[in-house]
This record gives structure tokens, C-alpha cells and sequence, in this order.
């Protein structure tokens, strides 16, 4: 099974390299992963960041098999930040489309506290990230569906930085 992981910081910061651990702890239970980098705020704003992401699809359903993994079921997780760009990905089938991929090449998709159900506009700290859009056209849960992927949301009962009605109301 192949996974890419998209990493948190408000989409404002977080290099890849300081997630190899989620990459190795995944690979021992036999997983081919990809941690990918995305542009963050203040270089570019929403939507830029998700279209990154749907490239990084895009590239791993092309390229999964040279490096042991499957094309065909690519499984998304993400944690925070990286988990609300997954599921604009896994939910909101525009951003693979404009990569220029199927959502059909998509497994299932884990989101670890993951800002689902925000509103950017009353959100002070990420207000200017989203500046340009909406609220809807950035709230993952505006685009759920029964089409959607399976998905698995993990989320701290105690989380005071993304509430955890986020993943409940998404589950819902």
C-alpha cells in the first residue's frame, strides 16, 4: 500500500524532513510513503497549497510502482493543516481534476485533527491564508459526500488548538 503524508503548521511552516518519523513508522508496517512538501502562507494563499498537494497525487499515482508501491489505491493522511488539505483532496474532486487525475486513483484517507468544520474568516490566526475565497469554498465539510473515499478521523479529545468538533461534525 502507497501513502502520502501531508504534514501540519498552519499552513504557515513544517518542512518535510521533520516528518521522516511518520515515513519510517509507516514503512516498518510495510508502507510505501511519501512525505510531501507544500507551499505554505505568506508566499501563497488558499487554494495554492491544496493544488500542490493534488500534484504530489498526481505524481505518485505515476510513479508509486517504480518505488514498490500501488498506483491504484493511493491512501492520503494528514495531520492538522496537511489533514484538512487530504480531505479538500479526498472530498472536493475540482483539485485532482485540475492536476489533471482522478479521484478513482485514491484509497482511503486518514485525518489527524484536522480543521474540517472552521470558518477562515473567524479564525484570526489563518484569516489572511483564506482571505481571497469564501468560508465554503475552504471547509472541507461543505464537499462531503457518499462518493467520497473511506475515511478514518483520529482526533484528541483535548485539542484546544482544532477543536474536535472538527472530525465529529465531519463524521457526522
Amino acid at each position: 500500500p502507497t501513502v502520502l503524508f501531508l504534514y501540519g503548521g498552519s499552513w504557515k511552516r513544517g518542512p518535510r524532513e521533520k516528518y521522516a518519523f511518520v515515513g519510517n513508522a509507516l514503512a516498518l508496517k510495510g508502507f510505501v510513503v511519501a512525505v510531501a512538501d507544500y507551499r505554505t502562507y505568506p508566499d501563497v494563499q488558499f487554494p495554492a497549497f491544496v493544488e500542490d498537494a493534488a500534484h504530489a497525487v498526481r505524481w505518485l499515482s505515476e510513479n508509486a510502482e517504480k518505488h514498490g508501491g500501488t498506483n491504484n489505491s493511493l491512501h492520503l493522511m494528514g495531520h492538522s493543516a496537511g489533514a484538512h488539505i487530504v480531505a479538500m483532496l479526498a472530498l472536493n474532486t475540482a483539485y485532482l481534476e485540475g492536476a489533471g487525475v482522478s479521484r478513482n486513483v485514491l484509497g482511503r484517507w486518514v485525518g489527524l485533527a484536522g480543521p474540517y468544520a472552521f470558518t477562515p474568516s473567524e479564525t484570526r490566526s489563518v484569516r489572511d491564508i483564506f482571505a481571497n475565497v469564501t468560508d465554503d469554498a475552504a471547509r472541507p465539510i461543505v464537499f462531503a459526500d457518499e462518493k467520497a473515499p473511506a475515511a478514518l478521523l483520529l482526533h484528541g479529545g483535548d485539542d484546544s488548538t482544532v477543536y474536535p468538533e472538527n472530525s465529529q461534525q465531519l463524521a457526522d
